[in-house]
């Protein structure tokens, strides 16, 4: 039983996942500490009267790729502002265009749609910088992405999956089956439903057996 299921991870859910940014459902946080901005993540956070600040430590020069985002779902806003700061307050990045310059844009894997906004994709030195994200009255949701290297390790699974759920019900505000939607939900409920009937299955050739 246990190489079914072995089996079923492997050709239905990690060939997908791997693919995927990884999800961070931060809600009101205004202080984030991205540890790897190698990796490719995206934080999904609301402004609630303040700036969000998020503090990376680049150890070695590296390809710094930032994205501003925002849901498109009503009351959804196109006027974030984020500016790059290195570690002597100089600004090297100013990302802000007006709110005809963000693009409509669907994410298949997470089955959302998003106003595009404003990108970063630059080298940058050894340090520490900060990315700070505001609006002119610091209120609304956004999603920032970080790093361009897709990484997704299993043993992170539930985890991931768990902060899908609170950015479906809590971020985009759907129904708890939203998280069924787009190419993720799709496969992960079809591997449930293989899962499940390989369980009964197993049930009743143990009764059958005994």
């Amino acid at each position: 039983m246990k190489k079914y299921l072995i089996f079923v991870l492997v050709f239905f859910v990690i060939p997908i996942i791997i693919f995927a940014h990884q999800p961070n459902y931060i809600n009101r946080q205004t202080k984030v500490i991205d540890t790897d901005p190698n990796i490719s993540k995206a934080y999904y956070g609301e402004l609630f009267g303040a700036e969000a600040v998020y503090t990376i430590y680049a150890t070695s020069s590296l390809k710094l790729y930032i994205q501003i985002l925002s849901p498109k779902i009503q009351d959804s806003n196109k006027d974030f502002i984020v500016l790059i700061v290195n570690d002597k307050q100089n600004i090297i990045a100013r990302l802000a265009t007006s709110t005809d310059g963000w693009q409509s844009w669907y994410e298949e894997y997470g089955g959302d749609w998003y106003w595009q906004g404003p990108s970063f994709n630059n080298i940058v030195s050894t340090g520490t910088y900060n990315i700070i994200v505001s609006r002119s009255n610091n209120i609304g949701k956004y999603t920032l992405a970080i790093g361009e290297t897709e990484s997704f390790p299993a043993k992170q699974f539930i985890h991931y999956i768990q902060e899908l759920y609170s950015i479906k019900t809590n971020f985009f505000n759907e129904p708890w089956y939203g998280i069924f939607y787009g190419i993720i939900g799709k496969y992960l409920l079809l591997s449930s439903i293989i899962i499940i009937v390989f369980v009964l299955v197993f049930i009743y050739l143990l009764k059958k057996r005994f």
